[in-house]
């Protein structure tokens, strides 16, 4: 018996244990969990702080343009981005090596959250609405992309 198997306590006759790969769909749940959990704890996040900070005391700089992009939008395009750079972080080769499944580990989450928003009741859906959140969602996840390939490098 040599050195290296009395130490371990491996049995001199003992074969490698080798884990059987996990599905393909579930090497993406870790991803999209975190990626889900950080937009949404996100969101929260920035819309209690936007309304304690400014619209608790005026509520109408949510009505005017400018207001409304750095009030609503901006924060939706950094919560989307952040969103999409944590699940490209959790996720793990050899998934992460073919390039439509990690597109599809990074931007699932902000998808769905995006549609779950559309399908609540309070949503006041028009069509500016939609095109806008839209496009709020489109450059989150682009962002989010480019610093998850930044991070990769």
């Amino acid at each position: 018996m040599s050195d290296d198997n009395r130490r371990s306590g491996a049995h001199p006759t003992a074969q490698p244990v080798i884990q059987p790969a996990a599905p393909r769909f579930v090497q993406l749940l870790p991803s999209w969990g975190v990626g889900g959990v950080t937009i949404l704890v996100l969101f929260v996040a920035t819309a209690l702080l936007s309304w304690e900070l400014v619209g608790k005391d005026r509520p109408e700089a949510y009505t005017s343009v400018s207001g409304n992009i750095l009030l609503v939008h901006l924060p939706a395009v950094l919560t989307y981005a952040l969103g999409t750079w944590a699940a490209g972080a959790v996720h793990r080769a050899p998934s992460r090596d073919a390039s439509l499944r990690h597109c599809v580990a990074l931007f699932v989450p902000a998808l769905v959250v995006q549609a779950l928003g559309f399908l609540l009741p309070a949503a006041n859906l028009t069509v500016l609405g939609v095109l806008i959140a839209l496009a709020d969602l489109v450059i989150g996840c682009a962002l989010g992309f480019l610093l998850d390939r930044l991070r990769r490098r």
